[in-house]
């Protein structure tokens, strides 16, 4: 059977075949498909169908799921390889399934082939140069009509369910009862809040790690210039000026700012808490200590010591708004 299939590409086949008045078989196997091999080894090769693909018709074996049997498909859609399709004069004259029967099969296969099946039209005079280029388009005047067809009913399709969708939220919407309407809104100010806080300490963590870069650059370059500023103006890293019993403590406010200040290391985390809330500028909103990346102070903690919760000589806290 192998011998019977067109070794050209598709448009050079659909070329002859509108060219020697024959037509195009399109037999599409499925991998390992036991109903493909029967209909190759068996079907194909009956004595009457065999002479009929070999002498009257252009044959192309297409595997499925290819680029070319996907085309084929825009044109005659099915759901499951095996099957086969015949075409005469750019017209559908018989698609097979892997549902039709043998009997089926072969009679319609026989019928569809025959040379009785679709008498050619009258051909009008024309050059070869001309019909040559016809026939190179063949079988995109095929499937040209079709392609449309379903771009527009994709169309079509997608905007009913763009109109359905926003159709079911406004019903949703008008049928929610004062207090239903109330939880919504409610809910979606607080994600919108928690999204625009996430960001917040996100940009907050982003300037920290720029300025422990700034001071590691530095503390490297020692005697060279940064941001421009003379060597000799450069002053002693702030870890430093720092004493042996001291932690200095940088607040990232609410609002972007940072605040410093040096505390003993007996001093409490309320007294810290004290001297921010006189020194910020970040209005008066309820807050907890947060240190990067995700350890958080909780109110036991408020009577403990900095060196009781372990702050390192430089210590980073963000401000974390708390919500009620």
């Amino acid at each position: 059977m192998e011998d019977v299939y067109c070794k050209e590409s598709i448009q050079e086949g659909s070329a002859s075949a509108a060219r020697d008045n024959k037509s195009l078989v399109f037999f599409v196997a499925g991998e390992n498909c036991w109903r493909s091999m029967k209909w190759e080894n068996e079907n194909l090769l009956d004595g009457e169908i065999f002479p009929l693909l070999k002498y009257s018709s252009i044959v192309f074996k297409l595997k499925a799921g290819s680029a070319e049997a996907g085309f084929l498909a825009m044109f005659c859609p099915v759901e499951q390889a095996p099957y086969l399709v015949v075409v005469k004069n750019v017209s559908l004259v018989t698609k097979l399934t892997s549902d039709t029967p043998d009997s089926a099969f072969t009679q319609s296969l026989k019928s569809a082939l025959s040379p009785t099946a679709s008498p050619p039209p009258p051909s009008p005079p024309s050059t070869s140069v001309s019909t040559q280029g016809s026939s190179q388009n063949t079988l995109s005047s095929l499937f040209a009509d079709r392609r449309v067809r379903l771009e527009q009913q994709q169309k079509a399709l997608t905007a009913a369910a763009r109109e359905k969708k926003a159709a079911e939220v406004k019903r949703r919407q008008n049928n929610l009862t004062p207090d239903r309407k109330k939880y919504v809104e409610e809910q979606t100010r607080r994600i919108a809040e928690e999204k625009a806080e996430k960001e917040r300490i996100l940009l907050a963590l982003q300037h920290d790690r720029i300025e422990r870069e700034v001071r590691e650059l530095r503390k490297r370059q020692g005697r060279a210039a940064v941001f421009g500023t003379p060597v000799q103006a450069i002053d002693r890293t702030e870890e430093d000026k720092v004493a042996f019993n001291e932690v200095l403590v940088s607040v990232r406010l609410l609002n972007g700012r940072l605040i410093k200040a040096r505390f003993l290391e007996g001093k409490g985390l309320a007294e810290l808490r004290h001297w921010v809330d006189e020194n910020r500028t970040d209005g008066a909103e309820a807050y907890t200590f947060m240190q990067p990346p995700d350890r958080k102070f909780s109110a036991l903690d408020e009577n403990k010591s900095l060196k009781e919760l372990k702050f390192p000589k430089l210590m980073n806290l963000v401000l974390v708004r708390r919500w009620s």
